[in-house]
């Protein structure tokens, strides 16, 4: 953490999940929680009743139908008036926040004794590699219906949805990735935007086909759906990286007409 520092105030904060009964088949978990440590002076940052906590109540799961065996993780559907804004920065107002709870202690695996261990929470060294995390290029405009057809990479210039319209884009990356998509819009208060992922499109009985082709063919995937509190400068980042080649963004907006400003992904 230490390259991270800035000289005067520092804040630690950490975004804890879990999809619960709806979690991908790597998500293994007892419960949810979060343990940080450090050794000698830095255990000042070790959790603890000194942290601060608040959930987050904008969250929602949404399970997932596709074609086949499924064992990723749900979609999430956000209300964007309800989530907890820059809640990263040092000058955020933490007042109504409570204390943290202890639950109990993480006792290694190595430390277990002869009747197992003393609560759930078995911990072993990671032996993943630290992923990597790098820019993704811009995606491409593939098609899109319900506004002006915009061509070239996505986010170049700011999209305007019309007041009590609907509109779909289809971006294509052009190649298969994992990443986390970040998602920049303003205004459409009540504006619903539905972000499916997919590897390829489907055409008739359910073939692939030719991942380069489009037309006639309907995406089907993972997706999430954000519900605009029609604000500036809004974001979303899903909690967990997506795989995609393509995206599809279908927007309904209500009284207020919504803008896309565009987006940027994080590979890993």
């Amino acid at each position: 953490m230490a390259e991270y520092l800035q000289e005067g105030e520092n804040v630690f904060s950490a975004k804890v999940w879990n999809e619960g009964s709806e979690r991908a088949e790597a998500q293994i978990s007892l419960r949810t929680g979060f343990i940080m440590d450090g050794e000698g002076a830095a255990a000042i940052v070790a959790t603890g009743d000194t942290w601060k906590a608040a959930q987050d109540t904008s969250y929602a799961p949404l399970a997932v139908q596709v074609y086949g065996y499924y064992a990723s993780g749900p979609g999430e559907q956000i209300e964007m008036v309800k989530s907890i804004k820059d809640w990263q920065e040092t000058d955020y107002d933490d007042t109504d926040w409570e204390n943290a709870v202890p639950i109990f202690a993480g006792v290694p695996k190595t430390k277990v004794g002869p009747y197992g261990a003393p609560n759930g929470w078995m911990l072993t060294p990671s032996t993943v590699p630290t992923l990597e995390f790098s820019p993704e290029k811009k995606m491409e405009i593939k098609k899109a219906a319900g506004i002006n057809n915009p061509e070239g990479p996505f986010g170049v210039e700011p999209i305007q949805i019309s007041p009590n319209s609907k509109a779909s884009i289809l971006l294509d990356q052009q190649y298969l990735t994992n990443a986390y998509p970040t998602f920049h819009f303003s205004k459409g208060n009540k504006a619903s935007l539905k972000i499916t992922y997919a590897e390829a499109l489907y055409g008739e009985g359910r073939s692939k086909g030719n991942r380069n082709e489009v037309e006639g063919k309907r995406i089907v995937g993972r997706y999430d759906l954000i519900v605009s509190d029609g604000s500036l400068s809004q974001a979303f980042t899903p909690l967990n990286y997506r795989t995609y080649r393509y995206i599809q963004l279908d927007i309904e907006t209500k009284d207020e007409g919504l803008v896309l400003e565009g987006m940027n992904a994080t590979f890993t």
